[in-house]
């Protein structure tokens, strides 16, 4: 994954019309569970942003990154950091439904 250590399953998505962004996801080999996204208006100028998901939050029902920081990709630059303040904070592994029998 760009900017980290561990390896990454990697989607490219190139959006209509022609020409429009183009959006690469990241997926853990483990247990395909998105842990970033990048996306570049130009690629050939390396403009646009890479954000990083961490961890795994409940909220209503939902399991979503506990947390997700964002960077230029051009330079690496920090935009910013998002983080879910909840009491309920999941590892970063997912259960299966098969696990807790639901």
């Amino acid at each position: 994954m760009t900017g980290g250590d561990s390896e990454a399953l990697e989607v490219r998505v190139e959006y209509e019309p022609e020409g429009s962004d183009l959006w690469f996801f990241y997926f853990d080999p483990s247990d395909y569970r998105l842990i970033g996204y990048k996306f570049h208006h130009d690629e050939a100028k390396g403009d646009g942003e890479v954000n990083l998901l961490e961890g795994i939050a409940e909220v209503g029902g939902f399991r979503l990154p506990a947390a997700r920081t964002w960077y230029t990709n051009l330079d690496r630059r920090l935009l910013g950091t998002d983080t879910i303040v909840t009491d309920t904070i999941v590892t970063d592994t997912i259960v299966s439904e098969q696990e807790t029998g639901q």
